[in-house]
């Protein structure tokens, strides 16, 4: 029977376990890709701090070349705004990314627990339409 997945943020980064057996990120990426709905968040918080990784690239560069600008010219405004404004996107879309991976872990959890101990089959033949019962 499947284990409920955990999710901590650790010191190295996030830190994935079923029950007391650490996983790493391909497994987490296998077992989330069983549930339509957790693997949509899934998705969607890789992509997101990808886009954050390019904003902190952005704003990386832009502050250094504002550090290390001649002293005799000053700064242009455009600099500090990307500088600044990048900064603050790569924040924002790496805070989205954690709640839709808090998302995925949730909502593939709870897809555990609905598991039923029956499935209902439509039928359809000679004899008409009709449901069956499996246990």
């Amino acid at each position: 029977m499947p284990k409920s997945l955990l999710l901590f943020y650790g010191v190295r980064g996030f830190e994935y376990f079923e029950d007391d057996r650490p996983l790493i990120t391909t497994e987490v990426h296998s077992l989330l890709s069983e549930n339509p709905v957790a693997f949509k968040h899934w998705k969607t918080s890789r992509t997101q701090l990808l886009a954050a990784g390019g904003a902190a690239l952005i704003s990386l560069g832009t502050g250094i070349s504002w550090k290390y600008r001649p002293q005799h010219k000053k700064a242009s405004a455009a600099l500090i705004v990307t500088y600044l404004g990048s900064a603050v996107i790569s924040g924002a879309l790496t805070q989205r990314a954690i709640f839709h991976k808090k998302k995925a872990v949730l909502k593939y959890n709870k897809g555990l627990k609905q598991q039923s101990s029956f499935l209902l089959n439509p039928l359809l033949d000679a004899d008409g339409i009709g449901l069956s019962l499996q246990f």
